[in-house]
């Protein structure tokens, strides 16, 4: 015991002199016999807990709840450790690092909630740091042994920070150079490590989950744009299958029109066929049907011949002149009206074969321009050569050409 502790008890004499009832109090002394961190010399810690009652007195009324809420969490702390303790030993190592971390945080607790006037406050607050530090300890071990590396994780940065503020605050308010100011030193000097390595594990574990995240977000990245890409993709080849359909359309109604062209030019070069033939034909009858009558009415023909028989048989008439028909008797009026008749259809048969031969070239004409254009539109309408280009090479050369269709 310092110097310092030594002292105490004179303060403490002295407070417990004004706090103590004279009607009414209770000394308990209870020695701690559960599993915890070893105190002081390996000796085991004896808690002296003082139970003050009083008839009427307000302190006494509300110190009471608080001091069991320090009890029940002191048999909590004891219980978790000894929990530890006993699945550690069965090798359920995972579940024993639930049990003794939960023992660290309450025993941090029990040191945060000693009083402030307690005369015994650092003593009492090193001992409850003391059993929580070991249980932390004690929880690193059998993760150790779980996962084959040590403790880390947000819970254990949380209590070795706050085992650290601790440490530091009971520090500033003990005696330098004493053996409890060394203790405290060598237990701050292991969480100060322990906290720089949760942080920096933690620091990694976050720059980790940053740098997993990052390529989460490349990785969606990647498939928007390889949707994209598809969408595109498809897109282009829906328009590319719309052009086509809309050329092949294009295509059928320009066959289409084109076959209802030649089935039109085929029809109307029928036609003139026809009318050339007719007109061929109108000119050929004509022609010797005029020829006919012509041959029959001339002099020397079948119908003068009939006149002049009919003239010398009548002795007015001179079988010799010139023109018998001049003034007909009735012997000659029926051959020179007969003669007359076939001059007249002789005639006209030639203005049918005149007809005939006009129509001819018209028809003519016409079905030959119509053939020419329709060459020309089928020509049109095929491949043919477009272009046509030469090009050297290293052994030889190269020859090119398109057609336009």
């Amino acid at each position: 015991m310092t110097p310092g502790e030594r002292a105490r008890p004179d303060r403490t004499d002295r407070l417990l002199s004004r706090l103590i009832d004279p009607m009414m109090f209770t000394v308990a002394l209870l020695p701690s016999t559960d599993v915890r961190a070893p105190s002081r010399g390996g000796a085991l810690a004896l808690r002296l807990a003082l139970l003050l009652g009083a008839v009427g007195s307000p302190a006494v009324a509300r110190a009471a709840p608080a001091a069991d809420e320090t009890r029940e969490l002191a048999a909590d702390a004891e219980k978790a450790l000894a929990d530890g303790e006993r699945t550690a030993k069965g090798g359920y190592h995972e579940e024993a690092v639930r049990h003794y971390l939960g023992a660290a945080e309450k025993f941090a607790r029990l040191a945060e909630l000693i009083p402030a006037d307690d005369p015994y406050r650092e003593v009492k607050q090193a001992d409850r740091i003391s059993q929580a530090y070991f249980a932390y300890e004690r929880a690193g071990a059998a993760h150790q042994k779980a996962h084959n590396k040590r403790l880390e994780g947000e819970r254990a940065l949380g209590i070795s920070s706050k085992l650290r503020a601790l440490v530091a605050d009971v520090l500033s308010r003990t005696k330098s150079g004493s053996d409890q100011h060394a203790q405290l030193s060598a237990t701050q000097a292991k969480l100060n490590a322990e906290v720089e390595r949760q942080r920096q594990v933690e620091t990694q574990r976050e720059l980790d989950k940053q740098a997993e995240q990052r390529v989460k977000e490349q990785k969606k990245e990647l498939e928007r744009e390889r949707e994209e890409e598809e969408l595109a993709r498809q897109e282009a080849e829906l328009a590319r299958q719309r052009e086509a359909e809309q050329q092949e359309a294009e295509r059928q109604r320009q066959q289409e029109a084109l076959e209802r062209e030649r089935a039109a030019d085929e029809r109307r070069a029928k036609r003139l066929s026809a009318g050339l033939w007719t007109s061929v034909g109108l000119a050929v009858a004509g022609g010797a049907t005029a020829g006919g009558l012509l041959v029959a009415a001339r002099t020397g023909g079948s119908v003068h011949a009939d006149i002049v028989e009919a003239a010398a048989a009548d002795p007015s008439y001179d079988p010799s002149s010139a023109d018998l028909c001049a003034t007909p008797s009735a012997a000659v009026e029926s051959a020179c009206g007969k003669h007359s008749s076939m001059v007249a259809a002789s005639y006209a048969m030639l203005g049918v074969a005149g007809v005939g031969v006009i129509g001819t070239v018209t028809f003519a004409v016409l079905l030959s321009r119509h053939k020419r254009a329709t060459k020309s539109r089928d020509r049109a309408g095929a491949p043919r050569l477009d272009t046509i280009g030469v090009g050297p090479l290293r052994e030889g050369a190269m020859v090119g050409a398109s057609l336009r269709f």
